[in-house]
Order: C-alpha cells, then sequence, then structure tokens
C-alpha cells in the first residue's frame, strides 16, 4: 500500500478479486488473531504487497478498526529493501 494509505474491508469469504481498484488479493499466506494476511498485487505499481484484513467479527467493533487502522499506520511507515 502507498504509504499512509489504509485498506480495513471486513473479511467475510474473501473471493473478491480486487479491492479498490487497485490491489489484486492472490492466497493467503497468514492468519492471526484478529485478521488474514494475503499475498497481493499493487496494479498501479507493479510490486508484490501484503494486504491484511480484519476478521468480519471484529469489523463493526469501533475499538477492534481504531487498534486495526493503528497497526497499518505503523506497518505502513516501515521500508522494505
Amino acid at each position: 500500500m502507498e504509504k499512509g494509505r489504509i485498506a480495513c474491508a471486513p473479511m467475510r469469504s474473501m473471493p473478491i478479486e480486487v479491492l479498490g481498484e487497485r490491489y489484486q488479493i492472490g492466497e493467503p499466506i497468514g492468519r492471526g488473531g484478529m485478521a488474514t494476511i494475503y499475498r497481493g498485487q499493487d496494479m498501479r505499481m507493479e510490486r508484490v504487497v501484503a494486504i491484511k484484513v480484519l476478521r468480519e467479527v471484529y469489523s463493526t467493533d469501533p475499538k477492534f478498526v481504531t487498534r486495526f487502522q493503528r497497526e497499518a499506520k505503523a506497518a505502513s511507515s516501515l521500508q522494505h529493501p
């Protein structure tokens, strides 16, 4: 994702192939307590990205959404080689 850009989409069965008309979603590569991480492709920047999707059960709880967004902001500031 672009630095500072956060997508907060609830996880359903995740058959969505493209998120925000920009990110192509691939296979799941990780799972945690709050979210699932998918391998993705930034179609504009032509690069591989990780897409973290909040589980649906947490997507309606403002406390979890705020925490998810805070973590995403912190992660977006990281620079990878």
